[in-house]
Protein backbone atom coordinates (compact mmCIF):
# COMPACT_ATOMS: atom_id res chain seq x y z
CA UNK A 1 0.00 0.00 0.00
CA UNK A 2 2.67 2.29 1.22
CA UNK A 3 4.64 2.01 -2.28
CA UNK A 4 1.61 2.60 -4.00
CA UNK A 5 1.35 6.07 -2.54
CA UNK A 6 4.70 6.55 -3.79
CA UNK A 7 4.17 6.26 -6.97
CA UNK A 8 1.49 8.61 -6.91
CA UNK A 9 3.97 11.39 -6.28
CA UNK A 10 4.50 13.07 -8.90
CA UNK A 11 8.59 14.06 -9.97
CA UNK A 12 9.90 16.81 -8.86
CA UNK A 13 9.57 19.99 -11.33
CA UNK A 14 12.75 20.96 -12.22
CA UNK A 15 12.13 23.98 -13.15
CA UNK A 16 10.88 25.06 -10.10
CA UNK A 17 13.49 23.46 -8.50
CA UNK A 18 15.98 25.92 -10.36
CA UNK A 19 14.14 29.34 -9.82
CA UNK A 20 13.70 28.65 -5.85
CA UNK A 21 17.49 27.53 -5.89
CA UNK A 22 18.36 31.03 -7.50
CA UNK A 23 15.49 32.96 -5.16
CA UNK A 24 17.19 30.70 -1.86
CA UNK A 25 20.46 31.88 -2.82
CA UNK A 26 19.03 35.60 -2.94
CA UNK A 27 17.34 35.92 0.30
CA UNK A 28 19.17 33.94 2.54
CA UNK A 29 21.86 36.42 3.58
CA UNK A 30 24.31 34.58 4.60
CA UNK A 31 23.51 31.83 2.39
CA UNK A 32 23.89 28.69 4.09
CA UNK A 33 22.82 30.42 7.27
CA UNK A 34 19.29 28.13 7.70
CA UNK A 35 20.97 24.85 7.07
CA UNK A 36 18.99 22.27 6.13
CA UNK A 37 15.83 24.53 6.11
CA UNK A 38 16.96 26.28 2.73
CA UNK A 39 17.24 22.57 1.04
CA UNK A 40 13.78 21.78 2.45
CA UNK A 41 12.06 24.81 0.95
CA UNK A 42 13.96 24.46 -2.78
CA UNK A 43 12.51 20.22 -2.65
CA UNK A 44 9.13 21.44 -1.18
CA UNK A 45 8.48 23.84 -4.09
CA UNK A 46 10.12 21.23 -6.45
CA UNK A 47 7.31 18.63 -4.75
CA UNK A 48 4.34 21.12 -5.09
CA UNK A 49 5.65 23.08 -8.18
CA UNK A 50 5.08 26.26 -6.54
CA UNK A 51 7.83 28.87 -5.54
CA UNK A 52 5.97 29.87 -2.58
CA UNK A 53 4.52 27.01 -1.06
CA UNK A 54 1.60 26.73 1.54
CA UNK A 55 0.10 24.69 3.56
CA UNK A 56 -3.82 24.41 4.18
CA UNK A 57 -3.42 22.24 6.99
CA UNK A 58 -2.11 23.37 10.66
CA UNK A 59 -1.73 19.79 11.15
CA UNK A 60 1.57 19.35 8.59
CA UNK A 61 2.97 22.64 9.51
CA UNK A 62 3.13 21.72 13.47
CA UNK A 63 4.13 18.02 12.87
CA UNK A 64 7.26 19.48 10.77
CA UNK A 65 8.22 21.64 13.36
CA UNK A 66 7.94 19.22 16.05
CA UNK A 67 9.74 16.66 13.46
CA UNK A 68 12.15 19.55 12.64
CA UNK A 69 12.83 20.24 16.31
CA UNK A 70 13.92 16.31 16.94
CA UNK A 71 15.92 16.06 14.28
CA UNK A 72 17.61 19.39 14.99
CA UNK A 73 17.26 20.58 18.35
CA UNK A 74 18.55 24.07 17.89
CA UNK A 75 16.15 24.90 15.29
CA UNK A 76 13.06 25.62 17.97
CA UNK A 77 15.32 28.48 18.61
CA UNK A 78 14.11 30.02 15.15
CA UNK A 79 10.52 28.97 15.23
CA UNK A 80 8.03 31.64 16.07
CA UNK A 81 4.45 30.15 17.26
CA UNK A 82 2.01 33.15 15.97
CA UNK A 83 -1.09 32.24 18.11
CA UNK A 84 -2.50 29.42 20.47
CA UNK A 85 -5.27 27.74 18.51
CA UNK A 86 -8.02 26.51 20.72
CA UNK A 87 -7.49 23.11 18.99
CA UNK A 88 -5.91 20.71 21.51
CA UNK A 89 -3.11 19.39 19.48
CA UNK A 90 -1.57 22.70 18.95
CA UNK A 91 -1.27 23.32 22.25
CA UNK A 92 0.66 19.92 22.84
CA UNK A 93 3.31 20.78 20.07
CA UNK A 94 4.19 24.33 21.35
CA UNK A 95 5.02 22.77 24.65
CA UNK A 96 6.90 20.63 23.40
CA UNK A 97 8.84 23.41 21.60
CA UNK A 98 8.94 25.40 24.15
CA UNK A 99 6.85 28.20 22.45
CA UNK A 100 5.30 30.82 23.99
CA UNK A 101 2.51 32.44 21.03
CA UNK A 102 2.41 35.78 20.35
CA UNK A 103 -1.46 36.14 19.86
CA UNK A 104 -3.92 33.88 22.21
CA UNK A 105 -7.45 35.23 20.46
CA UNK A 106 -8.93 31.71 21.01
CA UNK A 107 -9.84 31.44 18.07
CA UNK A 108 -10.57 28.31 15.22
CA UNK A 109 -11.16 30.04 12.21
CA UNK A 110 -8.73 27.80 9.98
CA UNK A 111 -7.20 29.07 6.47
CA UNK A 112 -4.33 30.41 8.33
CA UNK A 113 -6.04 33.77 9.76
CA UNK A 114 -4.77 33.41 13.05
CA UNK A 115 -0.58 33.42 11.75
CA UNK A 116 -2.05 36.23 9.34
CA UNK A 117 -2.75 38.14 12.43
CA UNK A 118 0.79 37.83 14.21
CA UNK A 119 2.78 38.72 10.34
CA UNK A 120 2.47 42.49 11.18
CA UNK A 121 4.33 42.09 14.90
CA UNK A 122 7.01 39.11 13.14
CA UNK A 123 7.70 41.93 10.99
CA UNK A 124 7.54 44.69 13.09
CA UNK A 125 9.66 43.67 15.52
CA UNK A 126 12.04 42.69 12.55
CA UNK A 127 12.05 46.14 11.12
CA UNK A 128 12.89 47.31 14.58
CA UNK A 129 15.99 45.06 15.27
CA UNK A 130 17.30 45.84 12.02
CA UNK A 131 16.52 49.51 11.93
CA UNK A 132 16.09 51.19 15.34
CA UNK A 133 19.41 52.82 16.57
CA UNK A 134 21.59 52.16 19.25
CA UNK A 135 21.74 54.56 22.32
CA UNK A 136 25.37 55.10 20.67
CA UNK A 137 24.44 55.70 17.27
CA UNK A 138 21.29 58.35 18.34
CA UNK A 139 23.68 60.57 20.66
CA UNK A 140 22.12 59.45 24.11
CA UNK A 141 24.12 59.67 26.96
CA UNK A 142 22.99 56.74 29.06
CA UNK A 143 25.13 58.07 32.48
CA UNK A 144 23.17 61.17 32.22
CA UNK A 145 20.21 59.66 32.58
CA UNK A 146 18.90 58.25 29.20
CA UNK A 147 16.71 60.42 27.12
Amino acid sequence: MILEKIRQIPPLDGAVLEVATERRGRLTKPPGSLGRLEALGVRLAGVTGKLRPRFESRAVVLAAAALAAGLAPRVGDYMIAGHRSAEPGHEVVLRHLGLEPLLDFGMRLGEGSEAALAMPVVVAAARALAEMATFEEAGVDEEAGGV
